[in-house]
């Protein structure tokens, strides 16, 4: 009668308040020795807490992200979530929680969990324990009309010897699906930079020079993000009306080697984003990124895509910057060179497995690892001059024919640098 008395009043509670209870819904699941389900599967929400579809006011977003992190970051007292926060890793965690001591889970889920820095935590959690079983990464569109790629993800407590990862595509217009198979350790994943996901072999390539990483030798910055669309139609504007508007690129006006500015304005100004508008996503970033001589590539694409701006454009976040530690227009230009060659390329989409026809991404985290000849960073070397003239040269010629031999001289240099061999053709 006691133990009927509780579970009536605890029942009332909860649909009085929305509360649920897994041991009340599902008492034979959680009592006595298994605790927990055999399998888990969803498919959870991608919702970022500072996004145009989170709802609320600032301070709403602020007071459910608190708790959320308090309620749902931490397993076996290790912190799982950092920086941006998305919904779907909410269910990752209450995933495990409710699932036994042997179970399996499997969710689909937004591609950005195999690579995305913020959700490092996740994945290392996952690895660190020997969790993680497979990975399926997704070329092509899964669901009709979505604005992000899929990939699905399987695990379970019980532990696993290896992890295999799976690169699925299918090769249009015959809709015939390929899947390349790679076992690798949860060792390899961990030692990886970010403990990326990516069905790539571990493997690093002959490179017949000394080789740096790019994030060594410059700063790698997100442009401007608008946030919340009324922000947006507030920053964005078609005329200067104030000496606060400057000139604006997004990604799809750069090219290789070129800038084509479409007459758009940013009003930057940071009186006119308030702090709960910050705390939705919105920010101006720093002035010094956009001031500074830079290269800037586009967020959208399978590769780097790369032109020089000495014009101080300022940019929207589909576009990322790249500004030397220490500034030289010589090695700057060389550097554009290198990004735009298909030598770069190839060791690009080999470092993170990108040649998504939809949404593919160069993601930030991938490109301060990339290999970059050592002496790209010397201007006084004869090839970084050399790069540095032809690169110029592309910025400013825009004779097809010209262009092309530059084009050529660059890739031959480039792949003979890199390969110790010309390119093939």
């Amino acid at each position: 009668e006691k133990h009927r008395r509780w579970r009536n009043t605890a029942t009332a509670v909860s649909i009085a308040e929305r509360f649920f209870h897994w041991e009340l819904e599902f008492p034979d699941v959680f009592t006595g020795e298994r605790g927990g389900f055999d399998a888990v599967f969803g498919n959870p929400p991608y919702v970022a807490m500072y996004s145009r579809e989170s709802v609320g006011t600032g301070d709403d977003v602020s007071a459910h992200k608190n708790y959320y992190l308090s309620q749902f970051s931490r397993i076996d007292g290790k912190d799982l979530l950092g920086g941006r926060v998305n919904y779907f890793l909410l269910f990752i965690v209450q995933a495990m929680r409710i699932a036994h001591g042997r179970g399996r889970c499997c969710f689909v889920l937004p591609d950005t969990l195999i690579t995305n820095e913020s959700y490092e935590g996740v994945r290392r959690f996952l690895c660190s324990k020997r969790f993680l079983e497979d990975v399926w990464l997704f070329r092509n569109p899964v669901f009709h009309n979505a604005t992000v790629g899929t990939c699905v993800v399987a695990w379970g407590k019980g532990g696993t010897s290896r992890v295999t990862l799976h690169d699925v595509a299918d090769h249009d217009p015959s809709a015939i699906v390929s899947e390349t198979v790679l076992h690798v350790s949860h060792h390899d994943l961990l030692d990886r930079p970010h403990c990326n996901w990516q069905p790539v072999s571990n493997d690093a390539p002959a490179f017949a020079c000394a080789m740096l990483k790019l994030g060594d030798i410059v700063h790698i910055k997100d442009g401007i993000n608008p946030g919340p669309k009324a922000v947006r139609q507030r920053l964005l504007c078609k005329r200067p009306d104030s000496p606060s508007c400057k000139r604006l690129i997004e990604g799809g006006d750069i090219f290789p080697f070129k800038i084509t500015w479409n007459d758009k304005w940013v009003l930057y100004d940071p009186g006119v984003i308030s702090k709960e508008e910050k705390k939705k996503g919105a920010s101006l970033r720093q002035r010094w990124i956009f001031e500074s001589p830079k290269i800037v590539y586009r967020q959208t694409a399978p590769r780097p895509i790369a032109a020089v701006d000495l014009s101080r454009h300022y940019t929207l976040n589909s576009v990322h910057n790249i500004i030397l530690r220490e500034q030289n227009t010589s090695v700057l230009f060389a550097l554009c060179a290198y990004l735009n060659t298909e030598t770069c390329a190839a060791i690009y989409q080999g470092l993170t497995g990108e040649v998504r026809k939809v949404f593919p991404q160069v993601h930030i985290s991938s490109m301060r690892t990339l290999p970059v000849p050592e002496v790209l960073a010397n201007a006084d070397h004869p090839i970084t001059r050399k790069l540095s003239d032809l690169a110029r040269r592309l910025s400013n010629d825009n004779e097809s024919a010209r262009s092309s031999s530059a084009k050529d001289d660059i890739e031959r240099i480039v792949s003979e640098l890199v390969w110790g061999s010309p390119p093939s053709r």
